[in-house]
């Protein structure tokens, strides 16, 4: 340094490479082009002019008589002004100041002598009386530029940029940089940034870009606080919340326009990315609609659509807000006094206007808030800004973690009177933890912002009419696909340039959360995001070249699927084969199996076949034949493979089993009002006995297997009729279901060869009803299941219904856990099962952080079932008539969420007062 030189100071220094850099970035400088604009408009019972801000009306307006023209370009046009309206019209000039900023309204009123006609003849002539000579036309003009810390230079994110005297406006995105469009030139865009003194730009023709705003923080101006007995963030609050409901009720519709941009990431960065812009209509007694006008995405994910607005977007202003699938309750809720502990911070000044910082908690963990803090305007008694994280309640399933979500947004005032967000930020961040398998962090980060609202504007009917939220404008056009230097843009980090930039057709979402660990690689993972399921399996990095890419003339396109057929039970021993089908998208579908029984040393073998009759996939024709082994009963309660694990281990098989031959044909036909399938069918079998073949076991060698019993073999020709409503009823019930399912199998005696006749009437049904803590995502629960069945006629052996025992000591939903002999067969039967799922809330009620964090939950749950054997079968040997003629009723408590997939049962027989022990499947959802 040489001698008399001062040193800038370090954030001096610091400013100026920030400005160079983002200068460099952007380019050379550039000007704006000068431009003017009047709007106007006519109505009962005044004129109004609306003249926008520019160098000869940004000072405070002087009365000069009747009507001020002080804005005029001399003198003479002044004199021409007045002599033009005296007689016809009186006219104030009103300034008036807003949180936004000052404007000016010209209201020109006529004498009740002058028509409205005259009026508007006139108004012309006064326009280009008031209009500055030499004036180019308005023209649309495109400035971008950098909001920082004046003192700093740390650059602000989020901050909020307005036109002045418009519904128009933008932020900045996380590196604080901004573009936006100016509708008329000279203007002034007001920035706006909590913490910090706003600031206001004058935009003319000889303005330098990029725009440089430095912003000075606020004094945060601590003021005393009178002890009383309520905090004074409970009283401001309130306040705020008696003034919201005043405003809401006086919005009836709106419009908007809207961008959103969506990055999802890995451990590595950015994966991919999608933009979208649209507009939005609003109406209060049906919600909101939009119309998707671009979108453009990464080269990775073109396929997919473009994401609408409304889908993702979140009003914090709202009484109840939805967040992955929990109804939160806001800050500003009715409520809301009763639920949250709102807190003083302290004040800040943002210009003449004073900001109250509250600090919101949940009083309850349990109940289903945000945390965090909120800015009020003083004046106003408005929350203009939420900075906020989700409560504790709001928790995913193992084995999913979620951090919690850090959502921003900011509000500005519309019409004097509603308050409405402006933009909105969300981050949140997931990982998949479960023993042996390895998926990389997933963290999903949202920039969204709604501008030029048009509160009260009328919206179109049409839009309401149809069921779909979203729709996508056909007319757009060339916007059909966003372009990167749209001003609507929110401008691209870094980050996501070089996102954009490197995110090819081959860096495939199935690539970028490939699972590992010795689960990871065993079978195939599945990422669904919205309604697309994403293969997470290895890929080939061979060009695709199936059909939906080549050239030509297109056809049909197949499908194919494959898998084991393998299992091990005492008569097949082991049943090692391969089942595959194949389809096309015309719905055409063929399936085949075939199989090797190592016990009695034969095949086993299936096929079949389904198309669309008429070319209508809701109406399904199928038919198959096969031979194989097949499980005594309906409704089998283990599936094969568990079973097969656990004859291995030295149990007893569950089952008992018979041979068939059949042939099948059924009609499905698919009602989507009411989510039911309908179906109809004939199945012609012959089923005979087959006999015990394996004792085998891996650790129990002396252990024998009881004989397979012999059935009541014979030719059996029967109509089948079938009716499901809702949700299929699963054998492993990790989530709650709402279904009814209803069978009636008629066996028909008449035709030739048939050994059998009777009726058999079969159903369950599966019920989850919402109890306690509704708002959450997995709120308290009540699931009850509840399968019945009854005959006429001789029913044979094979198609006896049971009450079905535990596999021990594996004991799931839908089994009897303390009915230790073997399944209960009848030839009626009726079972009812229900449990409670509390989830955490006794560990979040008694503070045991350590098990709230591992999601263990608590279960309580209870069953009671009985099977009828009639008169006749008593002495059957095949059947327990001394146990089945009885009722059977337990009642027990589990631990769930046992290393994230179990859950430990403790069940007590009420019968005998035995205590039973067992584990099964975790209940996850």
């Amino acid at each position: 340094m040489r001698n008399g030189e001062k040193r800038k100071p370090q954030s001096t220094q610091r400013i100026s490479r920030r400005v160079e850099e983002y200068k460099r970035k952007r380019g050379k400088k550039s000007k704006c082009n000068h431009s003017y604009i009047l709007g106007m408009g006519i109505g009962d019972p005044y004129t109004h002019i609306r003249v926008y801000p520019s160098t000869d009306f940004s000072g405070p307006p002087s009365a000069v008589d009747d009507l001020n023209l002080r804005f005029a370009a001399s003198p003479a046009r002044r004199r021409r002004s007045r002599r033009a309206v005296r007689g016809l019209w009186s006219a104030v000039i009103l300034r008036e100041t807003g949180f936004g900023g000052p404007y000016t309204h010209i209201h020109i009123h006529p004498f009740t002598a002058f028509k409205r006609s005259a009026a508007r003849a006139l108004l012309p002539c006064l326009l280009l009386c008031l209009a500055p000579s030499a004036q180019p036309a308005s023209q649309t003009r495109i400035v971008h530029g950098l909001v920082m810390d004046a003192n700093t230079g740390q650059t602000l994110a989020s901050a909020n940029i307005q036109i002045e005297n418009t519904y128009q406006g933008t932020i900045t995105n996380e590196e604080g940089e901004f573009q936006i469009v100016l509708p008329f030139i000279p203007a002034f865009l007001n920035i706006r940034y909590i913490g910090y003194e706003p600031g206001r730009i004058r935009i003319d023709t000889g303005t330098e870009l990029p725009l440089i705003a430095g912003l000075t923080p606020s004094v945060i101006r601590m003021q005393p606080i009178v002890v009383t007995d309520e905090n004074p963030g409970m009283t401001i609050m309130r306040e705020v919340i008696r003034r919201k409901a005043e405003w809401q009720n006086r919005l009836s519709t709106f419009s908007a326009d809207s961008y959103i941009r969506f990055a999802l990431s890995n451990d590595s960065g950015i994966v991919c990315i999608s933009e979208s812009t649209s507009r939005l209509y609003w109406k209060k007694t049906q919600g909101t609609r939009e119309v998707i006008l671009s979108g453009r995405h990464s080269d990775n994910i073109q396929d997919m659509p473009h994401i609408p607005v409304s889908s993702f977007f979140m009003n914090l202003y709202d009484d109840d807000i939805d967040v992955l699938g929990t109804r939160m309750m806001g800050p500003t809720h009715p409520d809301a006094l009763d639920n949250y502990r709102f807190e003083l911070a302290g004040t800040r000044a943002i210009g003449h206007q004073t900001i109250y910082d509250i600090r919101a908690v949940p009083k309850n963990r349990v109940v289903s808030c945000f945390q965090g803090t909120l800015a009020v305007l003083d004046s106003a008694y408005a929350m203009i800004e939420a900075d906020l994280v989700t409560g504790d309640a709001v928790m995913l399933p193992r084995p999913a973690r979620l951090e919690k979500l850090h959502i921003r947004q900011q509000f500005h005032n519309f019409g004097h009177r509603f308050w409405l967000p402006v933009d909105l930020h969300y981050q949140g961040n997931f990982q998949i933890e479960m023993p042996g398998f390895d998926m990389p962090g997933i963290r999903i980060s949202q920039i969204s912002r709604i501008h030029n609202y048009r509160p009260g504007s009328p919206v179109p009917d049409s839009l309401f009419r149809e069921e779909a939220s979203h729709v996508t404008d056909s007319a757009a056009g060339a916007r059909a696909v966003l372009d990167a230097g749209d001003p609507v843009v929110i401008p691209l980090t870094q980050e996501e340039k070089t996102a954009y930039e490197n995110l090819d057709s081959t860096k495939t979402l199935a690539r970028a959360f490939q699972p590992g660990g010795l689960l990871g690689h065993i079978g195939r993972s599945s990422l669904r995001i919205g309604n697309q399921d994403y293969m997470l399996s290895t890929e080939s990095d061979e060009p695709d070249t199936s059909l939906k890419n080549a050239s030509g003339p297109k056809t049909s396109r197949m499908r194919d699927d494959g898998g084991l057929w393998v299992h091990f039970n005492r008569t097949d021993a082991w049943h090692l084969g391969l089942r595959y089908s194949a389809g096309m998208d015309s719905g055409l579908t063929g399936r085949t199996g075939l199989a090797w029984l190592t016990g009695p040393g034969r095949m086993a073998w299936e096929t079949g076949l389904s198309w669309p009759i008429f070319g209508r996939k809701n109406l399904i024709l199928e038919t198959g034949i096969q031979s194989c082994s097949e499980i005594c009963g309906p409704n089998p309660a283990i599936p094969p493979l568990l079973n097969s694990a656990a004859m291995l281990l030295g149990r007893d098989d569950y089952y008992d089993y018979y041979w068939k031959k059949s042939w099948n044909m059924r009609l499905n036909r698919h009602l989507k009002t009411w989510n039911a399938v309908l179906s109809a069918g004939l199945n012609i079998e012959r089923h005979t006995s087959v006999d015990k073949e394996t004792d085998f076991s891996l650790f129990r060698r002396s252990h024998k297997q009881q004989p397979n019993p012999d059935i009541d073999a014979g030719r059996m020709n029967t109509f089948i009729f079938g009716l499901n409503l809702g949700d299929r009823i699963d054998v492993l019930p990790v989530s709650g279901t709402n279904g009814f399912s209803l069978e009636i199998e008629h066996a028909l005696p008449d035709l030739p060869g048939s050994d059998h006749a009777f009726t058999q009437i079969r159903g369950s049904m599966a019920l989850r009803i919402p109890t306690f803590f509704r708002r959450r995502l997995l709120a308290n629960t009540l699931d009850i299941k509840v399968t019945w069945s009854t005959s006429t006629g001789e029913l044979p052996f094979q198609k006896m219904t049971a009450l079905h025992a535990h596999l021990q000591p594996y004991s799931p939903f839908g089994t009897f856990k303390t009915l230790t002999s073997r399944n209960l067969k009848g030839e009626k039967s009726f079972a009812c099962f229900w449990e409670h799922n509390f989830r955490t809330v006794p560990f979040e009620i008694t503070g045991l952080g350590f098990l709230i964090r591992r999601n263990i939950g608590l279960i309580i749950y209870g069953a009671s079932g009985r099977a009828w054997i009639s008169g006749s079968r008593l002495d059957d040997p095949r059947l327990q008539e001394d146990t089945a003629s009885k009722w059977h009723h337990e009642i027990g408590l589990s631990v769930n969420n046992i290393f994230t997939l179990f859950r430990v049962d403790l069940t007590k027989n009420l019968n005998t007062g035995h205590w039973f022990a067992g584990v099964g499947i975790a209940r996850l959802f």
